[in-house]
């Protein structure tokens, strides 16, 4: 795949938001990040875009202003605008072609799955396109560790499914309120990465993911227990995840009233990506 056959789709795109502004972030200097004019100047003036910037004003064209509400989130760049800001990424080293390739095993067997056990109406398809955010919850281990889990769900335009990333963080503190990677690394030991795909199940719409780290075997997986909230947009969604994690903690406590409290239940509320 080359740059130029890339239609961007909404999960490519959020990878090349995310890497921009990570780029962003790795030029702050004496506290201040560098402004969004200068980033649009290198992008249009680095080796791979300088040629098409060079006659009648061409940098004038890209407003400075569009970058910034791309990287909001508020806004998407056109085709062509997008396709420099990819060449730039690649070229720096922040993002790699790979990145935005869809590995044709894991979503057909997604695929497959999803045609046995998924619902298929058009509550189902509502749901799938409502769900889509950024959504964080944390938990303090026995040992006064904290871990936290970010989940970034991308609703697939088709309104069958959703591509979820999530992140996994161990950390000596809370970090939940801290909204840049930099200001995390300070208390995390660890931080991992995983992919993958889920659907709504049953007729209640009950969300199922299936998340993996380069293997088409799934390493992690939530399953929808209920809702806090019932509304559009959704505050939040309670999730039990399956999968390896790094801190001990008990697996459940019983109360007198019969009821049962899972640790590996979690309240997730909706959040910024931390970059």
């Amino acid at each position: 795949m080359y740059v130029e056959e890339i239609e961007f789709t909404e999960w490519q795109i959020d990878e090349i938001r995310n890497a921009l502004n990570y780029y962003r972030i790795t030029k702050t200097s004496n506290g201040q990040q560098i402004s969004w004019e200068q980033v649009r100047d290198e992008i249009i003036y680095s080796d791979v875009n300088r040629e098409k910037y060079e006659l009648d004003d061409k940098e004038l064209e890209f407003k400075s202003e569009s970058l910034r509400r791309f990287a909001a989130g508020t806004n998407v760049l056109k085709q062509t605008k997008l396709k420099d800001v990819t060449r730039f990424l690649i070229d720096d080293g922040l993002l790699k072609l790979s990145d935005l390739e869809e590995v044709d095993v894991y979503l057909k067997g997604m695929l497959a799955a999803h045609k046995y056990l998924a619902a298929s109406s058009e509550s189902s398809n509502d749901f799938i396109m409502n769900v889509e955010g950024t959504y964080s919850a944390c938990l303090e281990s026995i040992g006064g560790m904290w871990e936290t889990f970010t989940l970034r769900i991308i609703a697939d335009p088709s309104g069958r499914f959703v591509r979820v990333a999530e992140m996994y963080e161990v950390s000596a503190h809370n970090i939940f309120e801290l909204n840049t990677l930099k200001a995390r690394d300070a208390y995390t030991t660890i931080r991992e990465h995983r992919t993958g795909y889920g659907f709504a199940v049953t007729e209640d719409n009950c969300l199922h993911v299936f998340l993996s780290e380069n293997s088409p075997v799934p390493s992690a997986a939530y399953v929808q227990t209920g809702w806090l909230s019932s509304d559009y947009p959704i505050l939040d969604i309670c999730l039990l995840r399956h999968g390896l994690r790094h801190l001990p903690t008990r697996h459940y406590l019983a109360h007198p009233d019969g009821s049962t409290q899972l640790f590996n239940a979690f309240k997730f509320i909706p959040t910024g990506l931390p970059v």
